[in-house]
């Protein structure tokens, strides 16, 4: 091989020498991106759902569950004692919202302590239930339930001629707030016999 031959050959394999490594770092920087993604979309729908992220699986699929539920209710009208399909009373509608996403609650706002575990009313989540005394309830005993759906709001079913409706919450009113998608984890407590009709507002 004559001299000019040499150099051109050295010049190319120098040439290619650079390039590969520098291929090869382009490729490993560049290949995690497609993943960190995927993890920020799903972070996104969590939040846009109003479920908190971390322990939202499957907690938050069983409150979305319960919230979807109830909002299907919404205009159907208020009876003492009543858990639907056509009609319910406060705690009615958040025991039959729990049912369809597979939790079994107390019956009444009366064991409410059955309703999952308590939480600082600084920390309440979308599907957790506030609890009052309502017209005929106590702090100790409360009469009253509604369901917290995020921003502000809650649904319920208030009282005798109104219907299942969303308003804004009234913490001010709230003796106990419970958690009952925290139950998701947990076996169901076995059958027992409860009240047919609760305390109602």
């Amino acid at each position: 091989m004559t001299g000019p031959a040499v150099i051109k050959a050295v010049t190319v394999a120098a040439a290619a020498a650079i390039t590969l490594p520098l291929l090869i770092i382009v490729l490993v920087t560049a290949s995690p991106a497609p993943q960190a993604a995927v993890g920020l979309s799903g972070v996104t729908a969590l939040a846009e759902a109003g479920i908190p992220p971390g322990g939202g699986r499957p907690a938050g699929k069983v409150a979305a569950t319960a919230i979807a539920f109830a909002k299907a209710q919404l205009g159907k009208p208020y009876q003492w004692g009543a858990a639907g399909p056509d009609a319910y009373d406060c705690s009615g509608l958040v025991y039959a919202a729990y049912a369809a996403a597979g939790i079994r609650l107390g019956r009444t706002t009366y064991q409410w302590r059955q309703d999952g575990p308590v939480v600082p009313l600084s920390q309440i989540q979308p599907g957790d239930l506030l609890f009052s005394a309502g017209s005929d309830g106590t702090p100790a005993d409360p009469g009253h339930v509604v369901m917290y759906l995020g921003g502000g709001q809650v649904i319920q079913a208030p009282q005798t001629g109104q219907d299942v409706q969303v308003d804004p919450v009234d913490l001010a009113s709230v003796v106990v707030a419970t958690r009952p998608a925290g139950l998701a984890a947990k076996p169901s407590p076995e059958p027992h016999e409860t009240p047919a009709q609760e305390a109602s507002s």
